[in-house]
C-alpha cells in the first residue's frame, strides 16, 4: 500500500499506523521540500505529530483521529487523547493537590496582591514539548496590609538564569490630595438647617443662561454645605466613641443602683449612639458606592474597607504618555490626562456634511400632539416625579434581551456547512459618547420633528458644561468641551439613541435597492441591523455589493456625526462565503476576521449551545465578588444580602436569556408571555414570522431548526397555561 501511495505522490513522505492497526487506518503525507514532520505518538485510532513549516520556521502540533465504530472500542481513544493533552498543556492541577494550600490561605485570612507581568512564574527551562510552566510564586497580604498598602502590586520580572521569575514590590505611600474635591452627602438633607441654607444661596441669579445659572448657584452653595459638614458631621467617629464611653459609665452606675434620671440619660445616650452610627454608616455607604447592603446591619467596617480598596485601586502612580514615555511625577500625570481629554472633547470639526433629508423622512416623526406635550409647562409635580423615578444615582434601564435573542437566531447557522452566503459585521464605535458632534445631534432632532424650543433646552443641558478630571483625589483645572455626551446622566442614553437614528434609517433605506440582498431569514421583516447603545451589528447577504452598500451607509453616518469605527475591535463574521469573496470583503472593509463565540452585550453570542468553558465568565464574575478581601468584614446579614442581591442578580441576568436554572419562573414567564401574546418586539415578530406563523404557541411544534435559545423558550410555554396573568413590569 505504501508503494502505491508513493506512485500517487512521488517524492512525498508518509506516516501511517500499520504497526498499531493491521489495515493502517490513518495515512499522513507531506512534501519534504516544504515541511518537516516528526512522529510523537501513534495508536490504532490516532497519529500525533509535530509539523515545521520550512519557509516560515513556524511549528504546529497536529493530531489526526479516526475512531473505531463502537463506543467500547473508542474508550481507549479518549484515554490516549488525555495523554496527548497532558503533553501539550501539562498536567492539570487537581483540587486534591491544592486543597491543603487553599484551606491554609483561607484559615490564615490572607489575599493575593494585585500583580503585573507574565502569568506563569516558573519553568523547567526545557525545550518544545518537554517544557513545563506553572504559577507557584505569589505574594499574599493580610487584611491590615491591604488596608494600608492596597495600592502596591507584585511585579514579575524576567527570570534570566533562574527558573523562577523574581517578584518585586515597591512600597510607596498613597498620595494625599492637597485639596479634597466637593462631594455631596445625603446625610446633610436630614439636617434641620439644610433647606434654609439652600434657599439663602439660591435667591440671586448668577447668569442669564439658565443652565449656567444653575451651575453657578451650585458652586456658590458648596462653601455653605462644607461649613455645615465641618460643624455638624466632621467628627462622627469621635462622637460615637464618646457616646459609647458615656453609655458604659451610665450602665455601670445603673448596675449599682437604678435611678430614673440615669435611666433617662441611658435612653438618650442609646438614641444618640443609634443616630451617629446610622449617620456614619450612611456616609460610608455612599462613599463606598455599595448599593446592595442595607444600613443598620453592622457593616460599617465593610464600607470602610471598600472605600480603602477603591482609593487604592484608583491610585495612578505611572502612565504611558501618547508619546510613549513613562510618566511618574503626579503633576505630569495630571497634565497628560488633561491634554488627552482636551484632544478628545475639547474641539470639534469646523464643517460636517448635512444629514440627508430624504433619508430622515423614511420613518416616523413626532406628531403635533407629541410636539405640544414636549413644550408644555413643566410643573413642580413633573420635576418631583422625574427625580423620584430616577432613584439613588441611577440612570434609566432598558431590556436588552430582545437584541440578544434575535442575534442568536441570526448566527445559529454560521458554523454549518453548505449554507447560503451570509455575513455579520460587528462595529465597535470608538469613544462613542465622547465623539457625538452637537451640530449633528441638533440636525437629527430637528428632522425628527422635535420642537425648536425643546431642542434648545436639551442642547443647553449638553453644551454649557466644563470638565475637570479627578486624578489621585485632586481635581484638575476645568476646561470647556465642544462635543460629546456625558455618560452617567439620565438624558444622554436617549440622546445617543436619537443620534443613531440617521444610521438606522440609512440602513433601512437599502431595502428599496433591488441589487442589495438581505441576510438569510431577514427579508420578511427587513432586518438589516441590531443596535443597542454603542453596540452595533449589521447583517447582510455574503456578497461584496451588499456589504459595500452597508459600509457606505456607515461612512456617511460617520462623516456627519463624528462617530468612528474602532478597526482594532471591529470584526466581520462569515457563513457559507467562499475564500475568494472573504478576502475581497476583508480587504475592502479593513476589519479583522471574527470567530464565534464573542461577547455581545455581556453575553457570549454563539451558533451552538454554550459549553462549560463559555459559562466561565459567569462563574468568574460570581467568584470575584465573593473572594475579595473586603467581604471578610461583612456581617452575617451582609453576607446573606451579598448572595441574594448581588450573586443572584448576576445569575438572573444570564438566566433570563439562557433559562438557568429551569426553576427561574420569572424569566421564563416573561419571555413566554411576550411570545404568546405577540408583544411589539422585534424578536417576537421574527419568531412568529419564521417559526410559529399562523399557529398558536400552545400547539405549535418546537422548531428544530431554531437556535437552542428559541427552542428553550418555546419548550417552556407550559408556564403560560399555569399562569394566565401577565408578569409584573420589569420582572
Amino acid at each position: 500500500m505504501l508503494s502505491r501511495l508513493n506512485s500517487i505522490a512521488p517524492g512525498w513522505k508518509i506516516l501511517a499506523n500499520y504497526q498499531q492497526a493491521i489495515n493502517g487506518r490513518i495515512w499522513f503525507m507531506w512534501d519534504p521540500n516544504w515541511f518537516d514532520v516528526s512522529l510523537s505518538h501513534a495508536t490504532a485510532q490516532q497519529i500525533h505529530c509535530t509539523v515545521r513549516d520550512k519557509s516560515s520556521d513556524e511549528q504546529l502540533v497536529i493530531t489526526v483521529v479516526y475512531g473505531f465504530n463502537t463506543g467500547d472500542l473508542r474508550k481507549t481513544l479518549w484515554q490516549d487523547m488525555n495523554i496527548v493533552a497532558q503533553g501539550l498543556f501539562g498536567n492539570p492541577v487537581t483540587l486534591q493537590e491544592i486543597h491543603d494550600f487553599s484551606e491554609c490561605i483561607q484559615h490564615i485570612d490572607v489575599h493575593e496582591l494585585p500583580w503585573q507581568g507574565e502569568y506563569y512564574t516558573w519553568s523547567n527551562k526545557q525545550q518544545g514539548s518537554q517544557r513545563i510552566t506553572s504559577r507557584i510564586d505569589i505574594i499574599f497580604g493580610t487584611y491590615e496590609w491591604m488596608l494600608k498598602w492596597g495600592q502596591v502590586s507584585t511585579l514579575y520580572d524576567l527570570p534570566f538564569i533562574s527558573d523562577h521569575a523574581p517578584m518585586m514590590i515597591k512600597l510607596q505611600q498613597q498620595q494625599r490630595p492637597k485639596y479634597i474635591p466637593f462631594k455631596f452627602f445625603n446625610i446633610w438633607v436630614d439636617h434641620e438647617n439644610f433647606l434654609q441654607i439652600v434657599s439663602d444661596n439660591w435667591q440671586v441669579d448668577k447668569a442669564t443662561n439658565r443652565m449656567q445659572n444653575v451651575w453657578l448657584k451650585l458652586k456658590v452653595l458648596q462653601p455653605a454645605l462644607r461649613l455645615l459638614n465641618t460643624q455638624e458631621f466632621k467628627f462622627i467617629r469621635q462622637k460615637i466613641d464618646q457616646t459609647k464611653e458615656e453609655l458604659v459609665v451610665l450602665q455601670e452606675e445603673l448596675a449599682k443602683q437604678a435611678d430614673a434620671n440615669l435611666i433617662q440619660q441611658e435612653k438618650k445616650a442609646l438614641l444618640n449612639l443609634e443616630k451617629w452610627s446610622l449617620i456614619e454608616g450612611s456616609a460610608l455607604k455612599q462613599k463606598s458606592k455599595v448599593k446592595w447592603v442595607k444600613l443598620g446591619d453592622s457593616n460599617n467596617k465593610y464600607f470602610s474597607a471598600v472605600c480603602k480598596e477603591r482609593n487604592h485601586r484608583n491610585q495612578i502612580l505611572e502612565i504611558t504618555s501618547l508619546a510613549g514615555t513613562k510618566l511618574h511625577d503626579p503633576e505630569t500625570i495630571k497634565e497628560e490626562f488633561v491634554m488627552f481629554y482636551k484632544g478628545l472633547r475639547g474641539s470639534s470639526v469646523s464643517m460636517l456634511p448635512a444629514v440627508c433629508k430624504t433619508t430622515m423622512r423614511k420613518g416616523p416623526r413626532l406628531s403635533q400632539q407629541q410636539r405640544m406635550a414636549l413644550c408644555a409647562e413643566v410643573t413642580k409635580e413633573d420635576i418631583y416625579d422625574a427625580l423620584k423615578a430616577i432613584g439613588d444615582d441611577k440612570a434609566p434601564g432598558r431590556n436588552i434581551s430582545d437584541n440578544i435573542i434575535l442575534a442568536h437566531e441570526l448566527v445559529k447557522g454560521y458554523s454549518r456547512k453548505h449554507i447560503s452566503a451570509r455575513c455579520m459585521i460587528k462595529i465597535d464605535l470608538q469613544k462613542a459618547y465622547d465623539s457625538v458632534e452637537w451640530i449633528y445631534l441638533e440636525q437629527v432632532m430637528t428632522k425628527l420633528g422635535f420642537p425648536h424650543v425643546f431642542t434648545t433646552w436639551v442642547l443647553d443641558c449638553v453644551k454649557f458644561v466644563s470638565y475637570s478630571i479627578i486624578v489621585n483625589g485632586e481635581r484638575t483645572t476645568a476646561f470647556p468641551v465642544a462635543k460629546g455626551l456625558r455618560q452617567g446622566d439620565p438624558i444622554p442614553p436617549f440622546l445617543f439613541a436619537i443620534a443613531m437614528e440617521f444610521l438606522s434609517r440609512s440602513l433601512n433605506s437599502l431595502k428599496t435597492i433591488k441589487s442589495i440582498k438581505f441576510h438569510p431569514q431577514c427579508g420578511k421583516l427587513g432586518v438589516t441591523h441590531l443596535c443597542f447603545a454603542d453596540d452595533l451589528l449589521m447583517f447582510s447577504k455574503g456578497d461584496l455589493n451588499s456589504i459595500l452598500a452597508m459600509q457606505q451607509c456607515f461612512l456617511n453616518f460617520s462623516a456627519a456625526s463624528g462617530l468612528q469605527e474602532n478597526l482594532g475591535k471591529s470584526s466581520i463574521y462569515f457563513g457559507g462565503v467562499s475564500q475568494d469573496i472573504r478576502s475581497q470583503i476583508l480587504q475592502q472593509l479593513g476589519f479583522s476576521l471574527g470567530e464565534l463565540p464573542f461577547k455581545y452585550l455581556g453575553i457570549p453570542l454563539s451558533s451552538k449551545k454554550l459549553t462549560i468553558m463559555q459559562w466561565y465568565p459567569l462563574i468568574e464574575r460570581i467568584t470575584t465578588k465573593i473572594s475579595t478581601w473586603t467581604t471578610k468584614k461583612l456581617s452575617y446579614a451582609g453576607r446573606v444580602q451579598l448572595v441574594q442581591s448581588v450573586l443572584f442578580r448576576v445569575q438572573a441576568y444570564w438566566s433570563q436569556l439562557f433559562m438557568i436554572p429551569a426553576k427561574n419562573q420569572a424569566a421564563i414567564t416573561k419571555l413566554c408571555w411576550d411570545l404568546a401574546h405577540k408583544e411589539d418586539k422585534l424578536w417576537v415578530k421574527w419568531i412568529h414570522a419564521y417559526y410559529i406563523k399562523d399557529q398558536q404557541l400552545s400547539v405549535c411544534p418546537i422548531p428544530q431548526i431554531a437556535s437552542w435559545m428559541t427552542r428553550k423558550i418555546v419548550a417552556a410555554r407550559g408556564v403560560i397555561e399555569q399562569q394566565n396573568t401577565p408578569p409584573s413590569p420589569g420582572k
